[in-house]
């Protein structure tokens, strides 16, 4: 996928961009990009997300100019 593509809903023109993770893991500003992970999500004791051994895909995100609509892909 370029940088460029159609809306699934309007079929306007679309820009990629990304979806950030603001997660505080050890600092304040810490910051990530989003990610897919395989499987249904489990918690472990204290309510983290189970993640360990998982597979995980960036997620890519397309904002339409027109609609405003995101389309959402892994790669």
């Amino acid at each position: 996928m370029g940088d460029s593509q159609s809306c699934s809903r309007c079929q306007g023109p679309s820009t990629v961009g990304f979806l950030e993770d603001k997660g505080e893991r050890g600092s304040i500003n810490a910051s990530r990009v989003l990610s897919w992970i395989s499987g249904a999500a489990k918690t472990g004791p204290l309510g983290g997300a189970k993640v360990l051994g998982k597979e995980r895909l960036p997620v890519t995100a397309y904002r339409c100019e027109a609609c405003g609509h995101l389309d959402l892909f892994v790669h």
